[in-house]
């Protein structure tokens, strides 16, 4: 009996150590991926950075007692390179009309079946990663599809629907992240990195006709990524012109 118990704590020793190796070789066990998310605020951007496995789950801190320091936060950020490039977006040419008996599904963020259809009929299907997010409440909507990497603006003009593609104007922001620190995901331990673009530092675009704008995100360590990420249809200016 004692022979076992001996036996099981040298491996839990192994195990400590391993990890503790692991964690001081500057590698994130399981790190393949990221997922970038971004909040518009007064001043700047707010850019949260979630960490991925290859298959795109969260990585989380770990829990045990034994190992408090052990997980994805043992690295400092400090050993992170980080790039941005922003970009502006156009509201552009007229894709197809549709019938305005859609409004009100959009008005509360989803599409309707016969909207769906529509995109689909005119050569532009929509996959299950779409995000609709409103405009102006009643007359103006953007559908982004993160998984065809498209953006179409809707809009309610003489009692139907419009669509407009959604098009890059210009870049309007290359460099790093400020401010990278670690942070929890709130209610998980899902880890993640946070930091800032200030917004004086993003380029005014005069042929925009938007507030909206696209980012595409590489982090690397020195042994680790390049990962990237692009998000699409997301708020960077203040107001549309």
């Amino acid at each position: 009996m004692a022979f076992l118990k001996a036996g099981r704590i040298g491996w839990l020793f192994w195990g400590l150590l391993m990890a503790t190796l692991s964690c001081a070789s500057g590698e994130i066990t399981n790190f393949e991926n990221i997922q970038i998310e971004l909040e518009y605020r007064a001043d700047r951007l707010d850019v949260r950075i979630l960490l991925l496995d290859r298959n795109r789950k969260p990585l989380i801190l770990s829990e045990s007692i034994l190992t408090p320091q052990i997980g994805v936060s043992v690295l400092s950020e400090s050993e992170f390179t980080t790039n941005a490039k922003i970009y502006s977006v156009r509201r552009d040419a007229l894709l197809f009309r549709a019938d305005a008996q859609s409004q009100s599904d959009l008005d509360v963020r989803v599409i309707p079946d016969e909207l769906r259809q529509a995109f689909e009929n005119n050569g532009f299907p929509l996959s299950q990663r779409v995000i609709v997010s409103i405009q102006k409440q009643g007359s103006e909507w953007l559908i982004v599809d993160r998984e065809n990497q498209r953006m179409g603006f809707v809009r309610r003009e003489e009692d139907e629907l419009n669509i407009y593609q959604g098009v890059e104007s210009a870049e309007v922001y290359d460099g790093r992240i400020r401010d990278l620190h670690w942070a929890t995901q709130g209610g998980t331990n899902a880890r993640m990195l946070r930091g800032e673009i200030r917004h004086r530092q993003i380029r005014e675009d005069p042929q925009r006709n938007t507030e909206i704008g696209s980012i595409t995100l590489t982090i690397q360590t020195d042994k680790q990524g390049p990962f990237s990420d692009t998000l699409h249809g997301t708020r960077i200016y203040r107001n549309a012109p």
